[in-house]
């Protein structure tokens, strides 16, 4: 599936599926349309993103457990 991302009065195609999008989205209880803003933002891949977020819950979660 491919997105179509408009930005600026561009379009850009993005590399992403729409169950990567609805991932972070649901993870960061934002709009679809707020996850390319924040990927634009930190320039970087929507994989690379869900990679530091499940490392940072993980982290989380041991740390909770060492309480």
């Amino acid at each position: 599936m491919k997105i179509v991302y408009k930005s600026f009065e561009q379009k850009h195609l993005l590399p992403y599926d729409g169950s990567t999008i609805e991932f972070l989205a649901k993870n960061l209880r934002i709009t679809p349309n707020q996850v390319f803003d924040v990927l634009g933002v930190i320039s970087i891949t929507s994989d690379e993103f869900i990679v530091y977020l499940i490392n940072e819950r993980v982290k989380n979660r041991l740390r909770k457990l060492g309480n």
